[in-house]
Order: structure tokens, then C-alpha cells, then sequence
């Protein structure tokens, strides 16, 4: 047997991970990265109430406060990457904007941004929102208060813009930071995202801290040592981003099968991307999967979508074709070579055939080569085709009659078979022949070498009749009478010295006949003498008899001219005593009676 693999996938990731078309959601926020202005910023309050553009465009203030922009075109306290507040590169592009998110005073204004949408929500579909922001170092020199970080930071979406004259906006934001995930990296930009269901309508986006002040929590991130002195906190943000998670359009499907012949395979979401969640709960790219079934991924990252839909089949299940072990077979059979597997889409065998299965019958290698979803695998196997067993020889045998029952051939042993059918398991006890009779018998007989079984030879056994003879004693018979001669044996042959070849011939005639019968049993041979009469008078004898001894007429015998069926003859003296009686008409009477003569 040998496997060869063409081409095994061994994740389905290979196929998946960098093959989706890219899908873009679309931004609804305009102006995200804030690289769009009317005016390069040169100090503070470069921003203004809504459809108040001072500097950056399509951003505005929500709030008394006075939220800054920075740009790297920007000159002294809104520079980048040094300003007034600490020292920040964008994290994409030349801008960023910044705003106060806490103070421990209570009358102090938050500082909150505000953006119109390029459309409005629709309702009850599902939007996905993201921002990054990033701790100011502030330099405390110049402020001269405690520097604050919160975890309170969050978005809240509006019908319409707002412009209210209070310190903290009473509004619930539908998207938070997560609670006790304090931002304090002044070096780096935090994500902050999460997903929004629309009620409907909603087309302002307003950012900042909502937390009422008697709720805000924070904590010192950096001191001026100086006792009871107060803090802030001022947060730069950039990259906003929101777009509708709903449309068909976010979403591919992949019909594929995993190939991993494991008993589990890792998927993958889209690379490169910010965060991922998978349907069984993992949020790493990578998902390791134990069992086929659907499963999905949202993968998410610059303000772009996917999701990956996986319906997973044929885990750990595909398995290269095995035909076996290279194996042999007797002459004149075949077997069957099967690759069957479901999960295979094309069979291509060097015989030429496509099937999944083949009848081989000859000697040499058979190699199949299948196609599946995971590739291309073959598997051969050699057949050897053992030779021809001869057949037995001709063993068809004469018997005897006379030569006794269960009769033993001259051929014996374990690689012979006895059948009294070319088609029955056979025997090797040779069944029995029975030679008290004459008959013919007909048996098959096999020869094993090797595994390997002979075509039958038949055994033809005739048991033939021993020739008998038994002719009648000399006969006499009247002038119209006849008699038949001879009997009949099955397989004997005849011939008489009359010249028949008859088993038996009607005699008419006076005469000596002789027969001989044979076959290859032998030879019986057998004579009698036919003599016919006029039976007219045919009984007779003389009137007187001398029993004198002097070997002259000394007996009373009676003259017989012609066959008799019965006889019998009773002599009586003078008296009415019996002297003599005989039904042998060969026997005669000497004239005595109980050893005397009589008078």
C-alpha cells in the first residue's frame, strides 16, 4: 500500500484569512481624523457651537467649555506633537482634538464634541462606534492643579445637536468605557468602542464624560505636592468612527470543509483588524474548533467591518483513499478496489476508469488518484495473480462386479477434493463406490496449491457386470417344442457357435451349443446339448429283463424319447408289496427287493 498526498490544507484559514473581498463599512462620521479645517489653530477656542466652523470642520462644541484642536500645521499652545496640555502625536494623519472630561471642581464646565452624522439611524438595526483617546501629560507647571484619569468616557446619539449652558450635560451615553478601565496612557491611544441599537432617527454623535459630578469617578495621575490643591483631567482624541453593522453587505459566507486531519483546527478572522468576537465567545483572531457546525466572526479595525461566516464540515473526517496491502489472487479471480468516500468529488484511476470502485483481475499496480474540497490524495496497491493450478489427471476408472463396496481410488491427500458437484465445498474423503453392482458414477475432482483451487476434472467410475454363464444340463425336447438359450448382463458381450452376438438365441434344432460372454471384466464360456424327438412314443421298454448278473439286460430301465416335466415309476410283486420306486428316470431296478431277489 502506498499514500501520497498531493495538496492537504491544513487549516481552512489558508483559504480564508486574506481571500474576503475587504468589505469597508462606511463612516458616518464626517471629518473622522480631523484632517479637514478652515484654518491652521494658533491658540485656544478653535472650536465652536454647531454650524460654527472656526478651525476644524464639521465638529463643534456641545458645551460652555471650549474644546481645542490640534494639528501639526498648528502653532503654539494647539501644536502637535508639544502643546499647552503635554506632548502627543496623532494617532493617524496631522490632527487631533482635546477636551476637559473631569475636574474635582464641581463648578467647572466638561468639555464635550459634538458631530452631525451623514445619515440619520434607522431603527432597531444595529451601529458599531469607536474613538481612541489619550491621556495629556500636563504640564504642571503651568496649570499648577493635580493631573486626573477617569474611566467615565462615553458617547451619547441624538436626534439633534445640543448647545446647553451647564457644567455637566444630563445625558445618557448608549456606548461607555468599560467600568474601572481607568485611561492613563499618555503615550499610546486607548480604544474606546462598543455597539448601539437605533431607536430611530438619530443623527448627532456627542462625546465626553456624563457622569454626574456627585457620581464621577478618578483617580490622581500625576501631583503638584501641594496640599488640597485640585486636578483635571484633559483627554486628546482622534479616529471616530460609526457605521451600521446591519447591512448584508458586512457579511461573507464560506462554505468550506476543514482539511486538518486533527482531531481540531483553528479559524481565522481577518488580519490586522482591532478587535474580533467569534460566536462561541473567544475574541482573539485565531478560534480553535473541535466539531463541524456554523460559526461566525466580527472582526473590526479602522473603521472597517467583516464577518466571517464559517459552515464547517468534514473535521478530522477526510482520510486519504486506502485500497490495502499489496495482495494476491487465485487464476481466473478478481477483486473489487473501492475508494469510496463521500467527501471526494473525482476518482481517476491508471486504468483509465472514474469510478469509485474497479474489479481488478491482473497482475500489476493499481493506483487511484481522488479529488476532495482539501485537495488531491492516491493510494496504490499491487495485485499478483497467482498461476494457473493445474487440473488433476484423468483418473476415470472400470470396476468390477465382485470387487466389494467403499472401493479407494489411487489418489489421495489434502490438496485433493472430492465433489459430487463442480459447484458444492467439496471433500477430501473420496465418497464411496460401490462395486456390488453394475452402474455408472460420476465425480469432480480438485487440486488446492497455494491458496488456490484446480478447475474440476471429472471421474467417470463404471462398474461393470463379470461375465456369468449358466447354461442348462443336456436337454431333450419333442419335435415341436423350442427352448431359449442364454441370459442377459448389461455390458457383457456374446457370441455363440451358431454366430449370434445375442445374449441369447430360441433353439430349434438338435445339436451342441456353445457361448462365450466378455467384456473387460473377462471371459465366461459354457456348452449344452439340445436333442429334439418325435415325442409320439416316446416311453418304452423291453417285456423281460434277466438279472441274473452276468452284465446282460440285468436291469429294468425305461426307454425315454422325449423331455419329460415329470417321472416316477413304482413296482409291486405279486402281492401288492412295493419293491421298487424312483422319479430319477436314470435310476433302474436290479430286481431285488430290500437286497433279495425276488421270485
Amino acid at each position: 500500500m502506498m499514500i501520497t498526498t498531493f495538496r492537504l490544507l491544513s487549516l481552512v484559514a489558508f483559504l480564508l484569512s486574506f481571500a474576503s473581498p475587504g468589505l469597508h463599512a462606511q463612516n458616518m462620521v464626517n471629518n473622522p481624523s480631523f484632517e479637514s479645517y478652515t484654518s491652521c489653530p494658533s491658540g485656544f477656542s478653535t472650536m465652536g457651537p454647531p454650524t460654527n466652523t472656526f478651525t476644524v470642520n464639521n465638529w463643534y462644541l456641545a458645551s460652555p467649555g471650549s474644546s481645542d484642536y490640534f494639528n501639526t500645521c498648528g502653532t503654539g499652545q494647539t501644536a502637535v506633537p508639544t502643546n499647552f496640555f503635554g506632548k502627543q502625536m496623532p494617532r493617524t494623519g496631522n490632527g487631533y482634538i482635546g477636551g476637559y472630561w473631569v475636574f474635582t471642581d464641581s463648578f467647572a464646565s466638561r468639555e464635550y464634541m459634538q458631530t452631525q452624522l451623514s445619515t440619520p439611524m434607522v431603527a432597531g438595526q444595529q451601529y458599531y462606534i469607536s474613538f481612541y483617546v489619550s491621556l495629556a501629560e500636563t504640564n504642571k507647571a503651568q496649570v499648577g492643579s493635580n493631573a486626573l484619569a477617569t474611566y467615565q468616557i462615553g458617547a451619547h446619539f441624538a436626534n439633534a445637536s445640543t448647545n446647553q449652558f451647564v457644567n455637566q450635560l444630563p445625558l445618557v451615553p448608549q456606548v461607555t468605557n468599560a467600568t474601572g478601565n481607568y485611561i492613563t496612557d499618555t503615550v499610546g491611544w486607548v480604544k474606546i468602542d462598543g455597539m448601539y441599537t437605533a431607536v430611530g432617527g438619530e443623527s448627532w454623535l456627542i462625546i465626553g464624560n456624563f457622569a454626574p459630578f456627585l457620581s464621577q469617578n478618578y483617580i490622581t495621575y500625576a501631583t503638584t505636592n501641594v496640599p488640597n490643591l485640585g486636578g483635571y483631567g484633559y483627554y486628546y482624541m482622534d479616529d471616530v468612527c460609526v457605521f451600521n453593522m446591519s447591512g448584508a453587505g458586512n457579511i461573507t459566507v464560506h462554505d468550506t470543509s476543514i482539511c486538518d486531519q486533527n482531531t481540531s483546527a483553528t479559524l481565522y478572522g481577518q488580519p490586522g483588524m482591532d478587535s474580533y468576537l467569534w460566536s462561541n465567545g473567544q475574541t482573539t483572531q485565531g478560534s480553535t474548533i473541535s466539531a463541524t457546525g456554523t460559526y461566525w466572526v466580527r472582526s473590526i479595525g479602522n473603521c472597517e467591518a467583516y464577518v466571517d461566516t464559517f459552515h464547517v464540515n468534514a473535521l478530522g473526517q477526510l482520510q486519504p483513499p486506502k485500497l490495502g496491502n499489496d495482495t494476491a489472487v487465485c487464476f481466473g479471480k478478481s477483486i473489487t478496489l473501492n475508494a469510496q468516500n463521500s467527501a471526494y468529488t473525482s476518482y481517476q484511476w491508471n486504468t483509465g476508469a472514474t469510478t469509485s470502485s474497479i474489479t481488478a483481475g491482473t497482475t500489476g499496480m493499481y493506483t487511484v488518484t481522488v479529488g476532495s474540497d482539501c485537495g488531491m490524495f492516491a493510494d496504490s496497491i499491487y495485485l499478483t495473480v497467482k498461476p494457473e493450478v493445474p487440473m488433476t489427471p484423468a483418473l476415470d476408472t472400470t470396476l468390477c462386479t465382485g470387487a466389494g463396496y467403499s472401493i479407494i481410488l489411487p489418489l489421495s491427500g489434502p490438496q485433493f477434493k472430492w465433489h459430487l458437484d463442480p459447484a458444492d465445498a467439496g471433500t477430501t474423503q473420496q465418497p464411496p463406490i460401490d462395486a456390488s453392482r453394475a452402474g455408472s458414477y460420476t465425480y469432480y475432482l480438485t487440486r488446492t496449491v497455494d491458496g488456490c483451487q484446480s478447475n474440476p476434472s471429472t471421474v467417470q467410475v463404471n462398474v461393470l457386470n463379470t461375465p456369468k454363464i449358466n447354461l442348462p444340463e443336456d436337454t431333450a425336447l419333442c419335435l415341436h417344442q423350442q427352448v431359449t438359450l442364454g441370459a442377459a448382463m448389461d455390458g457383457v458381450s456374446y457370441l455363440w457357435n451358431t454366430g449370434s452376438t445375442e445374449c441369447c438365441i430360441n433353439i430349434t434344432e438338435s445339436g451342441l451349443y456353445h457361448i462365450k460372454a466378455f467384456n473387460y471384466c473377462g471371459v465366461a464360456e459354457d456348452e449344452t446339448a439340445v436333442q429334439f424327438s418325435d415325442c409320439e412314443n416316446c416311453i418304452w421298454t423291453a417285456n423281460a429283463f434277466t438279472p441274473n448278473g452276468d452284465g446282460l439286460n440285468d436291469k429294468f430301465t425305461i426307454q425315454n424319447l422325449c423331455p419329460l416335466r415329470t417321472y416316477q415309476i413304482r413296482i409291486f410283486n405279486r402281492f401288492g408289496q412295493l419293491v421298487f420306486s424312483t422319479t430319477d428316470i436314470n435310476r433302474h431296478w436290479d430286481g431285488t427287493y430290500n437286497g433279495q431277489p425276488c421270485d
